[in-house]
């Protein structure tokens, strides 16, 4: 039997209007989704632009998806070496 997989979404501030840019919103609709799908996958949301405060020593998760403004206010730009070390690890983004 396969192992159940992990997502984590990772849903930034509000930045926008109502109606625009709904990262949490979004987040949470992709997440239940994938957990009613009847796939072997564990979806979970972080919203706000908070941080999962998980590191690759907890057993980080199968794939991230972060849902957010780019540019100056990409919620990555603070945790690049998280990303990385994530990445090394497998973790799928």
């Amino acid at each position: 039997m396969a192992e159940t997989k992990e997502i984590v979404f990772l849903a930034g501030k509000k930045s926008h209007g109502y109606g625009k840019h709904e990262h949490r919103a979004g987040s949470l609709l992709l997440a239940r989704c994938l957990n009613e799908s009847g796939l072997d996958v564990k979806a979970s949301v972080v919203a706000e632009g908070a941080w999962p405060g998980r590191s690759v020593e907890d057993g980080g998760p199968d794939a991230i998806v972060m849902y957010c403004d780019g540019y100056n206010q990409h919620m990555a730009k603070e945790h690049q070496a998280e990303i990385q070390a994530w990445v090394d690890e497998g973790v799928v983004g």
